[in-house]
């Protein structure tokens, strides 16, 4: 067997500090004027013509922002997750498929002085009989900047963030595979995630946010 498929990172993207609002703010992360009707974002990736896609649906309630999203390539399902106010509730990966439900053990945002403190999630998947993956999540604000989208330029808030995955054997206790990387996301002002670029051992990948459409059903 593969090792997770070389250990799939996870974006994204827990809290024993009462977290009261997002780590990124709903106007770069959900803009409410986009997301007033479910969308699809379209992403190309650098370099190749494939392309992926997040569906994202939007639900206010009192006092709750509801987030249901599903990413997905042309080929199959990868992702889908349910947030209430920046905390996940479900998720769930897809795998030979399979659907896997996720189990969070951490979310939270933990005041070290920066400007949008660091937000930590762990979580684990029993991805067969034996195997067990599990990530750590570690988020913090980089900086501000800008990138030209749709002829437009938009003010973008960095996101930097560093996974520690591991993969065990419940059947052998010897067996650890353990792998780290980096996610650095550009979320725009009332656009939503716009760039993304993932780091593992010193190679970088970029997907860049091609188009936003109204989501079918």
């Amino acid at each position: 067997m593969k090792i997770l498929i070389s250990f799939v990172l996870l974006y994204h993207c827990l809290n024993s500090n009462g977290q009261s609002k997002p780590f990124v703010p709903v106007e770069y992360e959900y803009p409410a004027a986009i997301l007033k009707t479910p969308k699809t974002y379209i992403y190309s990736k650098a370099g190749d013509s494939s392309l992926s896609f997040r569906d994202v649906i939007m639900t206010k309630k009192p006092g709750q922002i509801i987030i249901n999203s599903k990413e997905y390539d042309q080929e199959s399902i990868s992702d889908s997750s349910v947030e209430i106010n920046d905390k996940d509730v479900e998720h769930y990966l897809f795998m030979n498929g399979k659907m896997i439900k996720g189990v969070s053990t951490e979310d939270s945002v933990h005041n070290n002085g920066s400007r949008l403190g660091e937000k930590v999630q762990s979580e684990f998947f029993k991805i067969d009989p034996s195997y067990v993956w599990s990530a750590t999540f570690r988020s913090r604000f980089l900086k501000d900047t800008s990138i030209t989208w749709d002829r437009r330029q938009i003010n973008c808030l960095v996101i930097e963030t560093n996974i520690t995955q591991v993969i065990t054997d419940t059947n052998d206790s010897t067996f650890k595979k353990q792998g780290d990387g980096k996610v650095i996301y550009y979320f725009g002002k009332e656009v939503g995630l716009i760039r993304c670029i993932t780091i593992i051992n010193g190679t970088a990948s970029a997907r860049d946010l091609k188009q936003i459409k109204e989501l079918k059903e």
